[in-house]
């Protein structure tokens, strides 16, 4: 019997199964999907909200950016600080002044002060004078000035009031961790990944697979996969559905020529390599 790799055109919607040749395949929704950022060591910090047209599903985070510069540092850049926190520099500066009056040095009353402008900022504070995408903006101006290439991106789902506004960070400890350098490799490219990513698990796009024979054995199973089965970023979830079917197609070929189970494991095996 001979395999024909499956195509997206040969499924109609998930929980449909589908014959190839002995085997029934069912593409399914997977509904407990962990976060992408959660359960893979490769995946950039990221700071996000989104919403799946039910309301914020899961909030914007409190930034730690201060924590990685000094006050120096915050003391050298504080008129671009200013300018990507909207902020006056001259009354800021004032501020940051009569600050450091009270036993503060003014380097350390800067960053203290930015520190607190920055958290006024965050949707949902008490402020919340800014939207959460041009909060986000600002971190990845901050972030990237500090020198830790970062990027805003956006996502829009399949109906209104569905988004996701992700930043992503490339900063020195994941470089240096994951062995990823941005200025030999394409941190945007790769970010632009990342958020794919989380809008596929924002919006329901999560997906597995089972393969079963004509008994209704479960075969193969396999579940995680992030990305609409129908686009390019389902192709993954294909070969993998593939990859398994020919192998169950190779073991099923070698059990009709009344071979024992132990030499259809090891033809099996010397096939796959």
């Amino acid at each position: 019997m001979q395999f024909t790799p499956l195509t997206a055109a040969d499924f109609d919607q998930p929980g449909e199964p589908i014959q190839a040749g002995p085997f029934s395949v069912t593409i399914l929704h997977d509904g407990f999907a962990e976060h992408p950022a959660d359960n893979d060591e490769g995946f950039p910090p990221v700071i996000h909200t989104y919403s799946n047209g039910e309301g914020v599903a899961r909030e914007t985070v409190e930034p730690h950016f201060f924590s990685t510069v000094s006050p120096a540092w915050c003391s050298r850049h504080w008129r671009a600080i200013c300018g990507i926190l909207d902020i006056d520099p001259a009354k800021h500066d004032q501020d940051a002044r009569d600050y450091a009056a009270g036993g503060y040095s003014l380097s350390d009353a800067r960053q203290e002060m930015f520190a607190e402008d920055l958290k006024e900022m965050v949707p949902g504070g008490y402020s919340g004078r800014i939207s959460p995408s041009d909060w986000l903006d600002a971190l990845a101006a901050l972030y990237t000035l500090a020198g830790s290439p970062a990027y805003h991106l956006t996502r829009t789902g399949y109906c209104q009031g569905h988004y996701v506004y992700a930043l992503i960070v490339y900063t020195p400890d994941f470089c240096k961790r994951v062995g990823f350098d941005p200025k030999r490799q394409d941190p945007e490219k790769d970010a632009a990944a990342m958020a794919d990513q989380i809008a596929a698990w924002a919006f329901g796009d999560c997906y597995g697979y089972t393969i079963e024979d004509a008994s209704g054995e479960t075969l193969d199973s396999c579940c995680g996969y992030l990305g609409a089965w129908w686009s390019e970023a389902g192709e993954h979830l294909l070969s993998e559905i593939n990859d398994s079917l020919r192998h169950q197609f190779r073991h099923h070929e070698l059990a009709g020529l009344a071979m024992t189970p132990e030499a259809v494991q090891a033809a099996t095996m010397e096939a796959m390599q």
